[in-house]
């Protein structure tokens, strides 16, 4: 019959059929010699017609029985002849495992790719896969994890749940998707759209090129920015921001703090719970209000609206509608156009005036309707229309309709020109 069967009887079920009693008495091929090749066994399948390109020229099969005492295949190794063509045969060795009574690929070894863990699916060429159930495809890629999805050239992809498109990317993240080509994301739960970004954040939104975000919780639309935010909002490009719950609109800004709000270009503002308006500003303190351009704010609690090119330093200061003006003190309040004018004091008063032109210094001063007037000394008081002015000394009072008038003096209440 062609068959040999040792330790069979009469049932032979292959061409070489062995029966062991014990697991140490199997089959054994020694040689001694001095052929420094040492054993040698080959399997070879010599077909009448030609192979075809993904056939299986040798499988050893490593069976078992299951409960009903049936025989299967628990696992098994496979060689695969990948191109038959003669000078360009390659070969793939493939073992394989039971999931479920399903024959699955575990390990994958060809010339170009390799790949540990069952269900993945993947095309292309020089990948490495550790994982299972991924659906990637691309060239040149290692992937550690389950469940990832996309293409990737060039790239190392450590995570699960993750979709990923794009070229020379660095990945480590969970339940993430990263669109773009030479990014570096170190995420939870996020999404990084754009090229060449680093982004090390949990739950974060970045649509740009060349970012860095580093954060918790926070948005950012925008290119060539560097943050450092939790809970925050970025629109704008070329920008810094640090802080918690902070909201920036505009480009070119320096936010650094908490609980801020920015709309404008070419802002820089440290401090909390501070609103900027307005381009070309700076700003340190807390708990302020700027609405504006070209202004310099320090203190905390200030109010500044709808002025330009300002200089403030001091806390509680109310300017409306005033432009070029430099503002040192404390409570200082000015409504109306001030225009072109210098404050230094504490709890100056233009409540409702019209200055124009005006330096004034000292303490409780109050001016209403003046123009062209230069105030020193403490509380004094020029109200009603007074024009082109200088009042020097305490408690000097401009009555209204006063004209060019110098009032140097104490406790004066004066009219015309007097000296």
């Amino acid at each position: 019959t062609g068959r040999v069967g040792i330790g069979t009887g009469n049932n032979i079920g292959a061409a070489l059929h062995i029966v062991s009693t014990c697991a140490s008495d199997g089959l054994r091929v020694e040689t001694r010699t001095d052929c420094p090749t040492g054993v040698e066994i080959e399997f070879i399948h010599k077909p009448q017609t030609p192979p075809v390109n993904g056939s299986l020229p040798v499988q050893i099969n490593l069976a078992g029985r299951n409960q009903n005492s049936s025989d299967v295949n628990y696992s098994r190794i496979k060689s695969r002849a990948l191109s038959t063509a003669t000078s360009q045969e390659t070969g793939e060795l493939v073992f394989t495992v039971i999931k479920d009574g399903v024959d699955v690929e575990a390990l994958v070894i060809n010339p170009l790719t390799t790949s540990i863990g069952s269900e993945n699916s993947q095309s292309g060429d020089n990948y490495l896969f550790i994982g299972s159930n991924n659906l990637v495809s691309g060239n040149s890629f290692i992937i550690f994890g389950s469940n990832n999805t996309g293409l990737i050239n060039n790239g190392i992809l450590l995570g699960a749940d993750n979709h990923v498109h794009g070229d020379r990317l660095l990945i480590v993240a969970d339940n993430s998707v990263v669109s773009g080509d030479q990014n570096i994301v170190f995420a939870l739960d996020s999404e990084v759209y754009g090229d060449s970004n680093l982004v090390i954040a949990e739950n974060v939104f970045t649509d740009g090129d060349q970012n860095i975000v580093f954060g918790h919780n926070t948005n950012n639309t925008g290119d060539f920015n560097i943050l450092l935010l939790n809970d925050s909002d970025n629109v704008g490009s070329s920008g810094v921001g640090f802080g918690n719950q902070s909201l920036n609109v505009g480009n070119n800004n320096v936010f650094v703090g908490n609980f801020n709000t920015v709309d404008g270009d070419n802002d820089l503002l440290i401090g909390s719970e501070v609103e900027v308006t307005g381009d070309n500003n700076i700003l340190y303190g807390s708990e302020s209000s700027v609405s504006g351009s070209n202004i310099i704010s320090i203190g905390a609690g200030n109010e500044i609206l709808n002025i330009a090119s300002g200089v403030f330093i001091g806390s509680d200061i109310d300017l409306r509608n005033s432009e070029k003006s430099v503002v040192i003190g404390l409570a200082n309040a000015t409504t109306g156009s001030l225009t072109s004018s210098v404050v230094l004091g504490l709890e100056n008063d233009t409540t409702n005036g019209r200055p124009t032109g005006v330096i004034i210094i000292g303490q409780q001063n109050t001016v209403s309707t003046i123009a062209n007037t230069t105030i020193i000394g403490n509380q004094n008081e020029a109200s009603g229309l007074v024009l082109n002015n200088l009042i020097y000394g305490t408690l000097n009072s401009a009555p209204t309709d006063s004209r060019n008038n110098v009032v140097v003096g104490v406790m004066n209440n004066t009219t015309g020109n007097i000296l």
